[in-house]
């Protein structure tokens, strides 16, 4: 049996993306867009070969090249431990993990060949590449192919991209496959809407290893978002203080705080040392809008989120989840720090640039704390943008909320009713 003649492929449309027991039966092969305007698509694979007489079916190490005058670049995608189930586009009965993390690979790599009979596994090899593929039996697997993904201003007309799928055990092309690319005479504008993913800094540092704030980690998250801005994003969130996202009560995320508070006495001082630096590479990345962080616990306002204060030399916590939204140590410790935040801003000319936030998802029942903080806030910056995740359509019609950010699931309670 020769495994390889088992290998099948598909390229596929990049509104789709491959979980384990998807296997597309025709090819995706026409796209188009504007000069400018990054495109993809992705490529399915699989092995159909039967079961040995051991039980299991052999997998088929392979590689995949990509021809194009156009510039491309191509990814392995790999499995996050999230059950496909779970996940919004999978269809009923997905199994499998999510398919999400992109490795990067060689769009044309490089092929040795290495006689068997010198103790190596295979015929061939990729050279220099360490994200390998291999089609198995169990489940599908996919690369992702990105062309033009910098938005070059590329010439208008028809382009033809090649993907060929080879055996790592013949060095031959397995399958081929052809999509065209028609580039349509015109300029892709640059969108004004607020654009936005949030950035978990904590995270970026556990899989690093590298401490956050480091000039390490502020040249790896520089690479990170101007990664970000080229995948059409411009808003980034901005930690001013530790995001009190997804945190369980009782519980901290990693202090990602970037402005150093000083308590003296009842007073306060801020460097915001870090902040400018990180609002300078925000900028040179291509970031157009800042989220402030939100400054009341998630789901309601009613607590203050994990604020570090140096107080007699010692770094300790000074507010947390066990201090209550209208403790009047809490409200006096805010409005000192927002009317720096506001000299801050005026100060990096960035003040029409802030989207604030105050509490992630409120309810119904803390809407009269959710009141509090809002007129806190706007005393302080009266032509400020608001903007909060919302399921209650009150929020939006009492006008606590100028901004809501609706859930799909929730959006019944908003159609129709934006001039209510």
């Amino acid at each position: 049996m020769n495994p390889e003649s088992y290998v099948i492929s598909h390229t596929v449309s990049p509104m789709k993306r491959i979980f384990d027991g998807y296997m597309p039966t025709d090819d995706f092969s026409y796209i188009s867009g504007m000069r400018n305007e990054p495109l993809a698509f992705s490529l399915a694979y699989r092995s159909t070969a039967p079961k040995g007489e051991n039980g299991r079916a052999p997998d088929t190490p392979i590689s995949v090249r990509v021809i194009s005058e156009l510039p491309v670049s191509v990814y392995k995608v790999c499995k996050v431990a999230y059950a496909a189930s779970e996940c919004e586009d999978a269809e009923p009965g997905a199994i499998g993990g999510c398919p999400d993390m992109l490795l990067p690979r060689n769009p044309d790599p490089v092929l040795v060949h290495m006689p068997l009979d010198n103790g190596s596994r295979l015929p061939y090899y990729e050279k220099d590449e360490k994200n390998t593929l291999n089609a198995a039996c169990f489940a599908t697997q996919s690369v992702f192919i990105g062309i033009n993904e910098a938005g070059e201003d590329l010439r208008a007309g028809d382009y033809t991209v090649t993907v060929e799928v080879i055996g790592m055990m013949s060095g031959k092309a397995l399958n081929t496959h052809t999509v065209t690319v028609h580039l349509v005479n015109a300029l892709l504008p640059e969108n004004d809407l607020i654009h936005t993913n949030w950035f978990h800094y904590d995270c970026l540092s556990d899989i690093t290893h590298i401490p956050v704030w480091s000039d390490a980690y502020f040249e790896i998250l520089g690479k990170y978002l101007r990664n970000y801005v080229q995948n059409g994003m411009n808003t980034l969130l901005f930690p001013t203080f530790t995001p009190p996202l997804d945190t369980v009560v009782g519980g901290y995320r990693m202090n990602v705080q970037l402005v150093k508070v000083k308590k003296n006495g009842e007073e306060y001082s801020f460097d915001f040392s870090l902040a400018e630096r990180f609002v300078r590479l925000a900028k040179e990345a291509g970031i157009k809008t800042l989220e402030h962080t939100h400054l009341f616990s998630q789901w309601g306002a009613e607590h203050a989120i994990t604020i570090y204060a140096e107080q007699n030399g010692e770094e300790k916590i000074l507010f947390d989840y066990r201090t209550a939204a209208v403790d009047k140590a809490y409200i006096h410790f805010l409005s000192s720090y927002l009317h720096a935040f506001a000299d801050f801003i005026k100060r990096m000319g960035i003040e029409e640039n802030i989207l604030y936030h105050i509490s992630d998802e409120p309810t119904l029942e803390t809407i009269e704390g959710y009141r509090r903080a809002k007129a806190l806030m706007r005393s302080i910056f009266p032509n400020g943008k608001f903007a909060d995740a919302l399921d209650e359509y009150a929020f939006y019609k009492d006008g606590l909320v100028e901004m809501p950010i609706v859930d799909v699931e929730s959006i019944e309670n908003y159609d129709g009713r934006c001039n209510d």
